[in-house]
């Protein structure tokens, strides 16, 4: 009894800690990067029309592993 009371606390608890606002943020990260690796393909012919953008993509690497980590570490941490 007290384990599942423990538990529906701490799944309210994990609701209300969402953070809503950084997962568009993760997918327009996670969207660049795919567009980085089309790109190589794609745009091979024409590579100055979208090269300011899409060679940054490495860096939406970086961007969604940090907010994903600050999310995992926001929700799940004791």
């Amino acid at each position: 009894m007290i384990k599942s009371r423990r538990r529906e606390w701490r799944a309210k608890q994990m609701e209300t800690q969402e953070i809503q606002s950084l997962t568009p943020l993760r997918g327009i990260a996670a969207i660049w990067v795919i567009c980085f690796h089309y790109a190589v393909v794609y745009f091979a012919f024409r590579p100055e029309q979208f090269s300011w953008v899409f060679n940054k993509g490495y860096l939406a690497v970086d961007i969604f592993f940090m907010l994903s980590g600050f999310v995992l570490s926001h929700v799940y941490w004791f």
